[in-house]
């Protein structure tokens, strides 16, 4: 009985400090470790105890593993052909898409951590142990820090290698007339599907939820079939700094706008690298200047 008085005395003395130091201090994960000890000795189980050891162990987990894997940085030795240079641009994509999800993230566990702020401020928590709501604003700062951190690294990422794939364009040789042959052979394909689609849906009831189907594995297969050849396409004219770039990058918009709703908004951050990459090449005024005279978005 000895060791479980002195903690629970020890526990009541860190709970006496202010919320920021008991909660968040840098002897944080000792405490937390020793208020996970004391509630594995209690012999009375409840569903708060639970929720609580369900938020030590959270909050345990994510300090010690507070290291995070840096993201890949691209460097314009290793971008020689158009196959390296695609793959460094989805890679760019990619973590792109990644800071999107990772902000809305960060929005939600902010909210919460808005509502908590209030609550945990207006509580008066005398008890050995921290209260459930302590736990949660204490978890959701910790996540809160390791998803801004990660934030960060991602858009020193991002800008570093949007400044590699302008650099390394003029070392790439595109072979544009390989990805035009490409290019028409799944338009071809795209339309023979499209009449596939029509067919299935031509008076046949029960036939609409099975076009449906078909449409997403067919027609957004090959669209982006389309897209991926029209970026080649874009990036050959880019290179040589040809006015044709505005008419792939008008394709590329349509094809965009063409595939199903969730596979439209993965190609969101395509559209809009394509527009930065372009300006950086070629300048906002020459960009607005073009788009106001061919009448383009």
């Amino acid at each position: 009985m000895r060791p479980i008085l002195i903690l629970a005395l020890y526990t009541l003395f860190i709970f006496a400090a202010p919320a920021g130091t008991k909660l968040l201090g840098p002897d944080a994960l000792t405490n937390y470790e020793h208020y996970l000890v004391a509630l594995t000795e209690e012999k009375n189980e409840t569903a708060e105890r639970k929720l609580k050891r369900s938020l030590l162990y959270k909050f345990i987990n994510i300090t010690k593993h507070a290291k995070q894997k840096p993201p890949r940085l691209l460097e314009v030795s290793k971008i020689k052909s158009p196959e390296t240079y695609m793959e460094a641009f989805w890679t760019l994509i990619g973590q792109k898409k990644r800071s999107e999800r990772l902000r809305k993230s960060l929005r939600e566990v902010n909210e919460k951590l808005s509502y908590l702020s209030k609550t945990v401020s207006q509580m008066d928590s005398n008890g050995s142990l921290p209260t459930v709501e302590e736990l949660q604003y204490a978890f959701y700062c910790k996540s809160s820090q390791k998803l801004e951190k990660r934030l960060l690294l991602l858009k020193e990422a991002v800008e570093h290698n949007t400044d590699v794939l302008k650099e390394s364009l003029s070392a790439v040789e595109f072979d544009a007339k390989k990805y035009d042959d490409e290019y028409r052979e799944s338009e071809k394909r795209l339309h023979e599907a499209q009449m596939e689609i029509e067919k299935e849906c031509l008076g046949l009831p029960g036939r609409e939820m099975k076009a449906n189907k078909l449409q997403k594995r067919s027609v957004d297969g090959i669209a982006e079939e389309l897209i991926r050849n029209e970026l080649v396409g874009f990036f050959s004219a880019l290179q040589l700094k040809s006015s044709k770039l505005f008419d792939k990058e008008e394709d590329i918009k349509m094809l965009a706008e063409s595939l199903s709703a969730n596979r439209r908004a993965e190609y969101a951050p395509v559209v809009r690298t394509l527009e930065q990459i372009s300006a950086q090449r070629l300048g906002k005024t020459k960009i607005l200047l073009h788009r106001k005279k061919e009448g383009y978005r």
